[in-house]
């Protein structure tokens, strides 16, 4: 892992992350990802069919909280990928359905609310609905290794 360029960086689950730790800094949060080279986010997605008051239809990350059964839905806009220190974000992944809906990614971009900025490399995400295996992010590592390692 090392010859590629990788190492963990954070690992959280459920209850142990929330909004604020995702969200920007413009919006109070800590732009965590922004703090690793590489993120993948699994999580559930869902879209707007209609406008919010802003004329935008948006896609929303659900983060799910297990102890009090409650979840809070960010907008995708509310994010911030990409960093311009040499070993901050250049590759983000999410895993949620429907969050590169093309209807809402249009609508964001007309609005220039999408979250990545010119240090963001990629974004990847489906465009529709996804199914995710339990092995799905020790295999995306594994073929993100063999890329950069072959370089």
């Amino acid at each position: 892992m090392t010859k590629a360029g990788w190492k963990q960086q954070f690992l959280l689950r459920d209850d142990q992350w929330g909004s604020t730790d995702v969200k920007k800094a413009t919006l109070g949060g800590n732009s965590l990802f922004n703090t690793c080279n590489f993120g993948l986010l699994l999580t559930h997605g869902s879209y707007a069919t209609t406008a919010e008051a802003d004329n935008v239809k948006y896609t929303y990350v659900w983060l799910l909280t297990l102890t009090n059964n409650a979840t809070e839905y960010l907008r995708f806009s509310d994010f911030d990928f990409g960093s311009a220190d040499g070993t901050g974000l250049k590759w983000m992944t999410i895993q949620a359905c429907n969050i590169l809906r093309p209807a809402n990614i249009t609508s964001m971009a007309n609005a220039g609310r999408l979250p990545d900025n010119d240090n963001l490399h990629l974004l990847m995400g489906p465009s529709t609905t996804s199914y995710a295996v339990p092995t799905l992010g020790r295999y995306y590592l594994t073929q993100w290794q063999l890329h950069h390692s072959s370089r």
